[in-house]
This record gives C-alpha cells, structure tokens and sequence, in this order.
C-alpha cells in the first residue's frame, strides 16, 4: 500500500487532546488540540496540520510527507519546537500490510509512518527526534514525537490522539 493510499481514509478535520512532557517523570501538560490531513501536489504529498497550545500559549504545526525510494520523506515546521526553521527528515511506513487484522482495541485499518532525525542542542551532540503518526486504530489518529538523547535514551515528549471532528 502506498503512503498516499494509507492516508487516504484519514483526509479531514480531526479533534483531540494534546500532551506535553517538559521533562521525563513529570506530570504532561495537557491541551486540546485540532488536526487536518489534506494533499497536494497533484496527490503527491500528504500534509498534516496541527494545534496546541501551551501554558495558554496558541502554538501550531505541520508535517508534509511524500513518498521517496521505497521510504517517507518529510518536512516538519512547528512554531514551539522548531523556532528556527524547518526539519527534512526521512522514515518509513511500517505495519500497513496488516490492514484489517483486530488489536485489543479495536480492528486495525493502516500502519504506522515513522520519520527520524536529528537536532542541534544548545551544548553538546545533537540529540534525536523521532516523530509517529499512528493510523492503525479506526476513527483515531495518533500523533507520538519522541526525543532521543546523544546516548540513545528515549523519552516521549508529545502525544496527540484525535477523533473526527
């Protein structure tokens, strides 16, 4: 299947609820958020924007995917994590050819694409970023973004879970 045709079913307005955790061990931040999938590019590119906030603050973002040489390419902008421009980053789709097949929540419908990269720290190596976008749950979208540490300890640092709107 096709990144294009995995996301597909997932095009519109989405509704959920957004986490943020500042700092492992501590309690998460929680925020209402909004979601929407659109294409572009004569179909070519799936482009998913986003809402939050924190501590009152209105924040926003997006990730506009593509298809690349058998993988996922894409480019990440979000006016609270990445203050000084944009992210090009690579991943995969994963799990996709399970369409259909029941998890203990519910039948699974799509896999789950997984981008990585990396980011300059303020001292120090650059530390990891990876960002999920989880479709494999009916009427339910997922957003994870994961930070990594020059170590390899991963910590998660975002959750979004959206709904139809």
């Amino acid at each position: 299947m096709s990144l294009i045709e995995l996301l597909i079913p997932f095009a519109g307005a989405w509704t959920g609820s957004n986490r943020l955790w500042m700092m492992p061990g501590t309690d998460p931040e929680e925020s209402a958020g909004t979601a929407t999938l659109s294409f572009s590019g004569q179909g070519k590119f799936a482009e998913l924007r986003y809402t939050w906030s924190t501590e009152g603050d209105p924040e926003d973002g997006f990730i506009v995917l593509r298809e690349l040489r058998g993988g996922v390419q894409a480019v990440w902008g979000d006016s609270w994590h990445t203050p000084d421009g944009f992210y090009l980053w690579n991943g995969e789709v994963v799990g996709s050819d399970r369409a259909g097949l029941p998890t203990e929540r519910g039948p699974q419908t799509g896999g789950l694409i997984i981008v990585r990269g990396n980011y300059p720290a303020p001292t120090g190596p650059d530390w990891g970023w990876r960002i999920e976008l989880d479709l494999r749950l009916a009427g339910q979208l997922q957003m994870r973004m994961v930070n990594i540490t020059p170590d390899g300890e991963e910590m998660l640092a975002v959750q979004a879970v959206y709904s139809r709107a």
